[in-house]
């Protein structure tokens, strides 16, 4: 029987090209650590534990407890060889489950390590070993981060010339006459065929948001996420009755209230989910919910959390799994200076490849 025999947790710390700015926070750097997982049988499991306590992922020291006790009771035991049995292992400690419930990020690093482990063993990716069928690649959106017009418009032109056709631009948290100012230089700079994404990140409340969205309706916008605060749920309905175009359901994706509510009402209310595992606490639950979301008629897509190499190859292999004719949020590494190592699966003409070896995929070859 092969068994688990060390946990090793990795620190890093990432600096951003620019200062991310989002109606909630400026992020210029990401923290966290790379877990890593051995067994008796000499393979490893990779996993990314990467905090942002203004997202919901839980703070680095409940990340660190979680890491911490299930180094402590996974020394010298059997480890998981099938999907459902990373599940059985999560939770079959009652005070382990506790902690991970608390740290999302920590859950999804220690589910990824795991599924590492188990698609290893099977000879096959993450991907493939959540669905037999999954796509070898998936389309991406580039996140675009200038605040001035001129080099947002020139951000978006090199994004653009490197094959991407969705653009996403975080709005909100400033005057609605800047946003509209770099929403007119982005729209002149690409053209009216690039599909073009807003995140106001929960920035306006529902008066500002039906003002803002009726003013960004003629730049073509694809969608628009979460125009107001987690707890609004009637009014995210409301503003999407009123909206000319799809609005998405972000962080009241996570929140199992706002989820609820939404998931319960007409099929003309908000019908886009973006899902993130590395809130939704790894890539088996937020399977669960997007499989339950599509039954009800909705659509979802994947992002990441601003993730280093290891989360960010974690979330690729959901998003193959899950497929859909909406991009993906993976492509956010063109937003670090550094990472935790080379990419395997670097944004190629707006599109990321499913590395094509069992497991995870890292570290890249």
């Amino acid at each position: 029987m092969t068994r688990l025999v060390g946990l090793d947790i990795e620190p890093f710390r990432l600096p951003f090209r620019l200062p991310l700015r989002t109606a909630r926070a400026t992020i210029t750097e990401r923290t966290g650590a790379v877990v890593t997982l051995t067994t008796s049988d000499g393979r490893t499991g990779f996993g990314e534990a990467a905090p942002l306590p203004a997202f919901s992922t839980g703070s680095w020291d409940d990340t660190t407890a979680a890491l911490r006790a299930a180094r402590s009771r996974w020394t010298d035991c059997a480890a998981p060889t099938s999907a459902a049995a990373v599940e059985d292992h999560l939770t079959q400690d009652a005070d382990l489950a506790a902690l991970l419930l608390q740290s999302p990020a920590a859950r999804f690093a220690l589910e990824s390590a795991l599924l590492d482990l188990v698609a290893q063993q099977h000879g096959v990716s993450i991907a493939r070993l959540l669905n037999p069928d999954a796509a070898r690649s998936v389309t991406v959106n580039a996140l675009l981060s200038a605040r001035d017009p001129a080099a947002l418009a020139d951000e978006a032109r090199t994004a653009v010339a490197a094959g991407f056709r969705t653009l996403k631009l975080k709005v909100a948290g400033a005057p609605l006459t800047d946003d509209l100012a770099r929403i007119r230089s982005l729209r002149a700079a690409v053209g009216p065929e690039i599909r073009l994404r807003l995140d106001a990140n929960g920035g306006w409340d529902e008066d500002e948001a039906k003002t803002a969205l009726a003013a960004v309706a003629s730049f073509g916008v694809e969608l628009c996420e979460q125009p107001v605060a987690v707890g609004q749920p009637d009014a995210l309905n409301r503003l999407q009755h009123a909206a000319a175009f799809p609005l998405a359901a972000d962080e009241s994706a996570a929140d199992p209230t706002d989820l609820a509510a939404l998931l319960a009402t007409d099929p003309t209310g908000v019908g886009v989910f973006v899902l993130k595992p590395a809130i939704l606490g790894g890539l088996l639950p937020t399977r669960l919910l997007a499989e339950r979301i599509r039954s009800l008629g909705g659509r979802v897509f994947v992002t990441t959390m601003l993730d280093g190499a290891v989360g960010r190859l974690a979330a690729l292999h959901l998003s193959a799994a899950l497929g859909g004719d909406l991009a993906h949020g993976l492509a956010t590494g063109r937003l670090l200076a550094s990472d935790v190592g080379p990419d395997p699966a670097p944004p190629i003409a707006g599109r990321m490849t499913v590395p094509d070896r069992p497991g995870l995929g890292w570290p890249a070859p």
